[in-house]
């Protein structure tokens, strides 16, 4: 990479890819937006808005290469027709610079995130999640097993453990790995593998893992937009949702779309919980402020929308509900990880969380009903 994106800069490189008129600076607003990437927001006369993205450098100096995925899954809407209607359910790219790792999209002012709406506790939540079950069902299912759309992404099959995310789960914790993992991440990796039954749980996943659809791998509440005015618009119109950052996108195991939105969802709850030294997790998780009943009702939307949408999949793979409910177990623990990673913090609410996903991966079985509100069988 050798050009920095910053303030400063942005306009006369948008203008170099003819994305727009620096005629009149004084017109044009930049404004930095809090992201994992360097990201800036642009707002051009008439009403305009473009939001320009770099990847940061990691340690050795480099990117990881994550919108060339982006990139790529916007060619691929794009050239061929049976993908017509998917291609207005994501984010436009209007440009993509793979030498200095940078992607220009048009922004979207009129739409919010899907964790804003049930951050709120909207009544909405249900219906909202009905709309992206069927979606996201009619996304796995125009893309499932079509090798034509698979040779065409040149990432076709992602390595496993990128997206399950359990390398240091499942390995030693070596003299390196207490060098740089701070103590709350030893504390985590210690517990993790003193139970062999969650060991052998991922490690199943990771055997069992079948890449047969485009997936987005990424599938959170916050990267589903909603758009202000759905209600007026109908959820049935193709600009009412929209799924974005399509940065670890790949041809990949559809049950780990539904698995990491579900566990979006159940972080409601756990976040809710009333965690102390003195009250035993069964009773931190039984006294939730946010109880697990008020949210299964919209993941069980979730969930029967998709199967209504894709109801072959349970026969495409059979273990299909048993895998989704493991991926919520995998979600789960990114999310501890993600916590120790930037907050530094592993704390009784991340030991909660933590026998909530070793209870999702062990017995995934016993977990559906009170999950989905269904079980293998009523599939």
């Amino acid at each position: 990479m050798t050009f920095v994106l910053s303030v400063q800069k942005v306009v006369d490189y948008l203008a170099a890819c003819n994305l727009c008129d620096v005629v009149d600076r004084s017109s044009i607003h930049i404004q930095p937006l809090p992201a994992k990437n360097f990201n800036l927001l642009v707002t051009l006369p008439e009403d305009r808005h473009l939001l320009v993205k770099q990847e940061r450098l990691n340690q050795p100096g480099k990117t990881a290469g994550e919108f060339l995925n982006e990139w790529q899954v916007h060619i691929l809407v794009q050239s061929f027709t049976a993908l017509d209607r998917i291609r207005l359910w994501l984010s436009e790219v209007l440009h993509f610079d793979a030498v200095n790792s940078i992607v220009v999209m048009r922004y979207l002012p009129d739409y919010q995130n899907l964790l804003t709406v049930f951050d709120q506790q909207d009544s909405s939540s249900i219906s909202l999640m009905i709309a992206v079950g069927e979606r996201l069902a009619t996304l796995h299912r125009l893309t499932w097993n079509q090798s034509a759309y698979s040779e065409f992404l040149n990432r076709s099959v992602p390595a496993v453990h990128q997206v399950i995310g359990t390398t240091r789960i499942l390995g030693r914790i070596t003299p390196e790995v207490f060098g740089k993992a701070p103590p709350a991440g030893i504390k985590f990796l210690s517990l993790c593998q003193r139970y062999t039954s969650l060991t052998e749980a991922i490690t199943e996943l990771v055997t069992t893992f079948t890449p047969c659809c485009l997936t987005h791998n990424d599938f959170k509440l916050n990267n589903i937009l909603v758009h202000n005015h759905w209600q007026e618009i109908g959820l049935q119109s193709d600009v009412a949702l929209r799924f974005i950052d399509w940065e670890r996108a790949a041809w990949g195991d559809p049950s780990a779309d539904l698995g990491f939105a579900i566990a979006n969802i159940i972080e409601f709850w756990l976040q809710s919980l009333i965690v102390h030294p003195a009250i035993a997790i069964e009773d931190s998780l039984r006294m939730a402020m946010v109880p697990l009943d008020d949210l299964q009702p919209a993941i069980a939307a979730f969930i029967d929308a998709y199967l209504h949408e894709f109801p072959d999949v349970v026969e495409l793979e059979p273990r299909f509900l048993k895998k989704v409910v493991q991926f919520v177990g995998i979600a789960l623990l990114h999310h501890i990880q993600a916590d120790i990673q930037y907050n530094k913090s592993f704390n009784n609410t991340g030991i909660c969380s933590l026998q909530v996903a070793k209870k999702l991966l062990c017995h995934p079985e016993l977990s559906m009903p009170t999950l989905m509100g269904r079980t293998q069988a009523d599939a």
